[in-house]
């Protein structure tokens, strides 16, 4: 695959650039997986945004798109300081970067029969999706762990497997 440059589009600004570059590495690093991808300008810099569900986990978009990103904010100084380097400027490049995951019920009830199937020990019963969703498993131990509530178990499941296209 090969990224397309400023002198391929000379008259595309680097926010567009980055754009399609990030479409086009998704689309070939995870095929089959719909990403959400959208670009915006606003007063004092712009982002591209990216959304999908299931899928990749965040790590591993994160692993593409991270080096489109021009920069990052300093809460030290209050400050965004940019650190634009030779990628950006020859693949187009973005004030901010951001990814967001959204889960189904089905990789919900993957996760949770995940964490059901280390943790759950005879007696102990098997939460529901509805039983996360609506908040019902914090402060919930599971017999095979007390570190650590239900909903944290399931949330760490959620997040570090990737779903592929299910």
């Amino acid at each position: 695959m090969k990224l397309l440059t400023s002198q391929d589009m000379p008259n595309v600004t680097g926010l567009i650039l980055a754009t399609k570059n990030i479409r086009m590495e998704l689309k070939l690093c995870f095929p089959g997986i719909k990403f959400s991808i959208k670009s915006q300008s606003f007063s004092m810099g712009n982002a591209v945004r990216v959304k999908w569900e299931d899928g990749p986990t965040e790590q591993q978009v994160s692993d593409i798109i991270s080096k489109y990103e021009q920069g990052s904010f300093n809460g030290m100084t209050d400050s965004y300081e940019y650190s634009q380097d030779k990628f950006t400027k020859v693949y187009g490049g973005a004030k901010y970067v951001t990814l967001a995951r959204s889960y189904t019920d089905l990789a919900f009830s993957k996760a949770i029969n995940k964490v059901a199937s280390q943790w759950l020990r005879e007696g102990d019963n098997i939460p529901t999706v509805e039983d996360y969703k609506n908040g019902n498993l914090w402060g919930v131990k599971f017999s095979g762990n007390y570190s650590q509530d239900a909903s944290e178990l399931i949330r760490e499941s959620l997040t570090s497997t990737s779903f592929g296209d299910m």
